[in-house]
């Protein structure tokens, strides 16, 4: 198990895989505002199997048994969860696990510094 945590990009699309490496770039994005590298990528190409069923979700529970993932983050909710409902069960089991699951528009986890309060008024 390493010592800092790492994150994963987790992705599912029928898309043509091309296409793959902008929705990589833009998760990895995501990952370094929360400053964690990326570990692995995980793609699935069928968006209806159960997520249960699918090998790259599979490959994402195995590496966070393992230990050592912080983050997950994929393009959007509907890549891991139909319907809205399932998505926070998704995160809560995460979270859990210590493990926190984030798309790509999701809000920072913490405040940029150049607006974090300074303690001082003026």
């Amino acid at each position: 198990m390493s010592a800092d945590p790492r994150a994963l990009v987790y992705l599912c699309t029928e898309d043509d895989p091309s296409g793959h490496q902008v929705c990589i770039a833009w998760c990895e994005a995501r990952a370094a505002a929360e400053d964690l590298a990326v570990g692995e990528v995980v793609v699935d190409v069928d968006a209806n199997q159960p997520l249960a069923a699918r090998p790259g979700w599979l490959r994402v529970a195995e590496l966070i048994a393992a230990g050592g993932v912080g983050l997950v983050v994929t393009l959007n909710r509907g890549m891991v969860a139909h319907p809205p409902r399932a998505w926070e069960r998704i995160v809560a089991g995460m979270d859990e696990q210590r493990v926190r699951l984030l798309t790509v528009g999701s809000p920072p986890s913490r405040l940029a510094p150049e607006v974090e309060p300074t303690g001082t008024a003026r």
